[in-house]
């Protein structure tokens, strides 16, 4: 069985905002699954499979510098408030604080 706790490269602000995103793409593909210790679980393959299609945003080399002031005016749904102006990027679809995703723009 798999579990998003194991894919340590996402935010963990990320991995609960996916963790939604999955568990309703799991219950309108009628797939099983069980909790066990306040954590659901997947059958085997499902979580490379869910992410093969819809794969965890990168932050790569044509990621752009973005400040707070920007966020609040732009179209930009953060899944927590950085503190600082340091370290956040976009790529146009996402926003990234270091390496992980912890935003993306509204379309």
């Amino acid at each position: 069985m798999n579990t998003l706790r194991q894919i340590k490269s996402m935010d963990k602000y990320y991995r609960s905002y996916i963790g939604r995103k999955i568990a309703k793409y799991a219950r309108e593909n009628g797939i099983e699954y069980f909790k066990e210790r306040n954590e659901i679980n997947y059958p085997d393959g499902f979580l490379e499979k869910y992410f093969s299609e819809n794969p965890i945003p990168v932050k790569n080399k044509d990621c752009e510098p973005i400040t707070l002031e920007m966020i609040k005016i732009l179209p930009i749904k953060m899944l927590f408030k950085p503190k600082t102006n340091e370290n956040l990027t976009t790529d146009g679809i996402n926003v990234f604080l270091r390496n992980k995703c912890v935003g993306f723009w509204i379309n």
